[in-house]
């Protein structure tokens, strides 16, 4: 049992790397295709791991056939050492004897250490399915009931069959789903205060698009995989990239709900600036990268190079070649036993370099009562190996030049017409993207990417940026006149989704000076993207701030903007003698629909 466990797990080292391979090589040909798609790819291949170790152990673990008598093993012996002296010297059979012993004196630690790092996960799941438990029962409080009745509607809309519960969490920090045969949807009261309702309407569409794809009962099953096969590392990206497609379905499934992607990619600017991090065996609005989330979603996915595809192919192919040939010899023949080495150890013993073939006696003798064993040639003769003899020493070959790079006909007049010039390519070789193909290098050029654009970049601090990051940042405008204005007004080191995001609302370094200049001083990322998605400018600040309303927060103005309350609403009040109104006063008002004009009638009819 032992000895068949510990081959099993040897034998998933090559299984899993040739798996991973392929999915990866899968996923750079099928990169512009839906993410569904690459999502079942990399469910299927984890779930070949899985298959992959039950069925080796159960070939592995597949009795030997029974053993011949006395007579058959010394023909079979006698036959294999005919064999054995014309094929193979007697290192080789010493060499694979002494492999023999190696591993398997090894197999009993490995599998221990296996099994105690199987127990160590475990006990980490059940305590990670244990706070979820507690998640969906403690902490809780009802939602509101616009929230409830927005639920309602994305379900109806998505087709979620389920009975979805929604609670305001406080033990959660992101909108979190957890349960699966009776799912229930977390939200932070950071989430709820912090988010417009179009906002939360977004994210509740993106939980709901993993409760419709039962997303929860499949990360059981991917933490399951990653305890059992912990020891490989393709185990873990495989189920990282199942992770990453998963947040890209789902980002569909909430865009399709609820219409504009941009709209989309702010609330996850926003989620991301409010919300921590979620239970490992929860699902939630916030996995992956939020880079290239957004950047599939406003931006634009290269596609691979023609080179790249190559690479990917040969890959595959590779991998294939190896899986097949590694299996066919290690499946065929698995650990040595204690026969086969006893056998390799008297051919060993007895085949010297120049071997004698068996005395015809006693070949005849073992065939006659053996006549199972197919008849051979009663002598085997050996040629003398001839003697090594030294070779002439070699002259040394000069250095090659380095070769310039080259580029198939069609794609060099794709790329003259496009504009690419020796000199584009050249400077951006120096700038350390002499590995780009001809495909990468079109789009850089399509979007206006230039040598003088990658180093204004990396003056303000934006080095080593991949072409796909400088596509998406030229795509979105994103200069480095922007960067440097935003630096001068306080917003500096900024990430790449950051910028990405205030570019993409309309936020730029003279609205930011503008805010300030009207009494907005303390202004973070998040706030200035809710303020401009508001459509709160410095004009509206300063009206209010005339008005009386000076050092009004973020919160305030948001909350007035949203319910409408404008400088000329304000100014009408005041004629009709209401000029002391807090704004929490005048949010009341203005939700509840009082105009100016009931209320100075209202006035008049209480003076006598």
């Amino acid at each position: 049992m032992t000895r068949t466990l510990g081959w099993t797990l040897l034998h998933f080292l090559w299984q899993g790397a040739a798996v991973a391979s392929i999915l990866a090589c899968l996923n750079l040909a099928l990169r512009r295709s839906t993410p569904q798609l690459r999502y079942a790819l990399a469910c299927g291949s984890l779930l070949l791991m899985l298959v992959l170790p039950a069925a080796t152990f159960r070939t592995l673990g597949v009795a030997p056939a029974p053993v011949p008598s006395s007579t058959g093993v010394l023909a079979l012996v006698a036959d294999a050492h005919a064999e054995a002296a014309a094929t193979s010297p007697a290192s080789t059979l010493q060499a694979v004897a002494s492999l023999g012993h190696s591993i398997e004196s090894l197999l009993p630690g490995l599998v221990a250490l296996w099994g105690a790092g199987v127990l160590l996960l475990c006990l980490r799941s059940f305590g990670g399915m244990a706070f979820v438990r507690r998640l969906g029962r403690s902490g809780l409080s009802a939602a509101p009931p616009a929230l409830e009745a927005t639920l309602a509607r994305l379900a109806h809309t998505l087709g979620v069959e389920s009975m979805v519960r929604l609670y305001e969490s406080a033990l959660v920090g992101v909108p979190t789903v957890v349960g699966w045969f009776r799912p229930v949807i977390l939200l932070p009261a950071s989430a709820i205060t912090g988010l417009t309702a179009h906002q939360l309407e977004l994210i509740l569409a993106h939980e709901l698009g993993h409760v419709r794809r039962h997303d929860y009962l499949v990360n059981l099953v991917q933490s399951a995989a990653e305890t059992l096969l912990f020891y490989h590392p393709a185990v873990w990206w495989v189920s990282s990239r199942m992770r990453v497609e998963r947040e890209h379905c789902c980002d569909d499934l909430a865009v399709d709900a609820c219409g504009s992607a941009v709209r989309y990619a702010r609330a996850l600017v926003e989620l991301e600036g409010l919300c921590s991090d979620a239970p490992a065996l929860a699902v939630a609005a916030n996995g992956g990268s939020l880079f290239d989330r957004i950047a599939r979603l406003v931006g634009r996915v290269p596609e691979p190079s023609r080179a790249a595809r190559g690479v990917a192919a040969a890959l595959a192919v590779a991998s294939l070649a190896l899986a097949l040939g590694i299996g066919s010899i290690l499946l065929d023949r698995p650990a040595p036993t204690v026969v086969d080495l006893m056998a390799s150890s008297q051919l060993a013993d007895t085949i010297s370099p120049e071997v004698q073939p068996a005395p015809a006696g006693i070949l005849e003798s073992a065939k006659a009562e053996a006549p199972v064993i197919e008849a051979r040639p009663e002598t085997a003769t050996i040629e003398p190996t001839p003697e090594p003899q030294a070779l002439p020493a070699a002259k040394a070959a000069p250095a090659a030049e380095p070769q310039a790079r080259a580029f198939p006909l069609e794609r060099v007049l794709e790329m003259a017409r496009s504009g690419i010039t020796p000199e584009y390519i050249d400077a951006m070789d120096a700038l350390g993207y002499a590995s780009l193909g001809s495909e990468q290098l079109i789009a850089l050029r399509h979007q206006g990417v230039g040598p003088d654009y990658v180093r204004e970049l990396a003056a303000q601090g934006y080095k080593n940026l991949s072409a796909e990051q400088l596509i998406g940042l030229r795509a979105q405008g994103v200069s480095a006149s922007f960067v440097k204005g935003l630096s001068e007004q306080g917003l500096k080191d900024l990430s790449l989704s950051s910028l990405l995001a205030l570019r993409s609302q309309g936020v730029t370094p003279q609205y930011v000076a503008e805010l300030k200049e009207a009494g907005q001083t303390d202004l973070s990322v998040t706030s200035l993207l809710s303020l401009r998605s508001q459509g709160v400018n410095p004009d509206y600040v300063r009206a209010l701030s005339e008005l009386g309303y000076q050092g009004l927060q973020v919160g305030q103005l948001l909350e007035l903007r949203s319910q409408g309350v404008t400088p000329d609403y304000v100014r009408e009040l005041k004629a009709a003698g209401f000029d002391k109104l807090t704004p929490e006063e005048l949010v009341t008002l203005r939700s509840q629909g009082v105009s100016a004009r009931l209320l100075k009638s209202l006035r008049g009819r209480q003076q006598p």
